[in-house]
C-alpha cells in the first residue's frame, strides 16, 4: 500500500521497542503519522492503524501468521523521509501587509495542537512556517500559482445581524473574507448560530471598540463584494492594507499577515479573475479552484478573543 512504508532506523538502545525485542519478547512496532487534511480522532491514519492491529491480533488466533512468508516484509518500501509542511503554494507573488510590497516566493503552513480550545474536544491551529525558496522542502500537498498574488484572507466588521446563515458565510468566503470582527455581546448568539466551527474566524472585541472600528472601516469592510477587491493587483494591495489594520487594531496580531506565526489565512488571486482561486483558513483549504471544499469538521479553532491596541 502506498500508505504503508519499513522505517529506516536501526537498532537503537533506548527505544522501548527495540528493547523489548532484545530482552526476546517478539514484537512489531506501529508507528502512525497524519494524512494530507487529515484530523480528529476518526482519521483515516487511525482507522489504518486500528485496522493493521485488528488484522495482525487475527492473524495471531488463526494461525496465519506461522504460515506467513516474513521475506515479504523485505517488500515494503523504506519510508522515504519526513514531511516539512502540511501545504505550500509555489511560485506565487507574496504580499507583505507591513510593507505593501510583493516578492516572488513559496509560502508554507504547518498543522500544530491549538493550545486554547473553546471545549473539551481536540482542535488543531495552521500557521506560517515558512515563506521564500522552498523548493528542496517535502510538503504533503502542493499548488503551483505562479502569476497569482498571494495575500492574507481579507477581514470584515459585521454583527450576527448581519450574517443570516451558514451560506451566507460560504458567500463571504468565495470573495476570500476569512475572518468577522463581531462585538463581544454578540458572541452567544454567534456560536449558537454558526456552532464550534464555522466557515471563518469570528474575533470578537468590547462593544465601544467594536462601534469604533465599524466607523470607521464601514466604506472597506462592511457588506464586501468581490468586486471590491477585484481588478489588477495594484488595486487590491490598498484594500488589503486597510482591512490588515482593522485586525491588527482588534489585538489579534497573529491574523491578516503572511508573517511565520501568523494564522494560516490565506487568499490566492489570478490576475484576470474577479473571485479567488484558492482560499484556506487556518491552514485548511476552503475554495480550490475556485470550487468549495467540503471536507468533514477537523476541529479547526475558529473563535478568538481581541485585546483592542
Amino acid at each position: 500500500s502506498e500508505h504503508v512504508a519499513r522505517y529506516t532506523a536501526d537498532f537503537m538502545s533506548r527505544g522501548f521497542g527495540d528493547a523489548m525485542m532484545a530482552w526476546g519478547a517478539a514484537s512489531i512496532l506501529i508507528e502512525s503519522g497524519s494524512a494530507a487534511r487529515d484530523m480528529g480522532s476518526d482519521s483515516f491514519v487511525t482507522r489504518l492503524h486500528a485496522l493493521a492491529l485488528l488484522c495482525g491480533l487475527n492473524a495471531i488466533a488463526t494461525g496465519a501468521d506461522e504460515r506467513a512468508d516474513a521475506l515479504v516484509y523485505e517488500t515494503i518500501p523504506f519510508d522515504a523521509g519526513t514531511f516539512d509542511f502540511d501545504g505550500v503554494l509555489r511560485n506565487g507573488d507574496v504580499l507583505d501587509v507591513q510593507t505593501g510590497l510583493t516578492v516572488g516566493a513559496d509560502l508554507a503552513w504547518q498543522t500544530e495542537i491549538a493550545d486554547r480550545r473553546v471545549d473539551a474536544s481536540r482542535q488543531f491551529v495552521g500557521r506560517v512556517t515558512g515563506v521564500g525558496d522552498l523548493h528542496a522542502e517535502f510538503s504533503k500537498e502542493a499548488w503551483d500559482i505562479d502569476g497569482c498574488l498571494v495575500t492574507p484572507g481579507v477581514a470584515i466588521v459585521s454583527g450576527s445581524e448581519d450574517i443570516e446563515s451558514v451560506e451566507r458565510l460560504h458567500e463571504l468566503v468565495a470573495s476570500g473574507v476569512t475572518a468577522v470582527v463581531s462585538p463581544s455581546s454578540h458572541a452567544t448568539t454567534i456560536q449558537s448560530k454558526f456552532g464550534s466551527f464555522p466557515p471563518v474566524t469570528f474575533v470578537f472585541v468590547a462593544d465601544d471598540s467594536y462601534t469604533l472600528l465599524a466607523k470607521r472601516f464601514a466604506a472597506i469592510c462592511r457588506n464586501i463584494q468581490p468586486a471590491t477587491i477585484s481588478g489588477v493587483f495594484g488595486k487590491k494591495k490598498p484594500h488589503l492594507l486597510l482591512q490588515a489594520d482593522v485586525i491588527h487594531s482588534c489585538g489579534a496580531r497573529n491574523l491578516g499577515s503572511l508573517r511565520p506565526g501568523a494564522q494560516a489565512d490565506i487568499v490566492v488571486w489570478d490576475p484576470d479573475k474577479e473571485s479567488p482561486r484558492h482560499v484556506f483558513i487556518n491552514g485548511e483549504a476552503a475554495i480550490l479552484d475556485g470550487v468549495r471544499v467540503t471536507p468533514p469538521p477537523s476541529g479547526r479553532w475558529r473563535y478568538v478573543v481581541g485585546s483592542p491596541a
